[in-house]
């Protein structure tokens, strides 16, 4: 009977001590599980961070490509305030190829579609007078320039009248007539 009773004991004891490693065991898994998935989550969130910084880095080389390409676009229509210094430029290049220039008109008119873009229309007629190889070189000049220009209407006359001298008209000399519309802000 002692022995029946050692060996009861015995089995319970190593019941015990199995239950226990058992709990212990349940709780160091679960333990282990817990932390996997904060692991996992962690990990989760520092692949969408570094898709993000990823995705802004992309973006910013994106935008700086596009400065350029922008200020070409800016560049591309006459400014607010800039009627002026465009007709500057334009009395200008005229005057580098030795022909007189006087501009005879100069109108703001509305185009249809542009408004809504910030944008209008400056219709300008200029006279210029010259030899015939300036004034070529002028019109092609005019069509280069780095603004939206639209030559409208050419006429061309040989034998004109300086507008700066009394001199009689030669056959070297031509006039020109020229209707030039540039795309502006408002």
């Amino acid at each position: 009977m002692k022995n029946n009773k050692i060996l009861k004991t015995s089995i319970i004891f190593l019941f015990l001590g199995v239950s226990s490693l058992c709990l212990l065991q349940y709780f160091l898994f679960n333990d282990i599980k817990n932390k996997t998935k904060e692991t996992s989550s962690l990990e989760n969130v520092l692949f969408e961070h570094d898709d993000l910084r990823s995705y802004a880095i992309s973006t910013q080389k994106n935008l700086d490509s596009i400065k350029d390409d922008q200020k070409k676009v800016n560049d591309f229509f006459v400014i607010k305030d800039g009627d002026v210094a465009f007709l500057e430029d334009l009395e200008s290049l005229a005057r580098n190829k030795g022909l007189s220039v006087e501009v005879q008109s100069l109108a703001i008119e509305e185009v249809e579609g542009l408004k809504p873009n910030g944008l209008t229309s400056l219709r300008i007629r200029v006279k210029v007078i010259g030899r015939w190889n300036s004034l070529y070189t002028f019109i092609s000049q005019i069509e280069n320039m780095p603004f939206k220009v639209t030559i409208e209407r050419v006429n061309l006359i040989r034998g004109g009248t300086p507008s700066d001298s009394a001199a009689t008209p030669t056959a070297s000399t031509w006039e020109g007539n020229l209707e030039i519309r540039v795309l502006k802000y408002i």
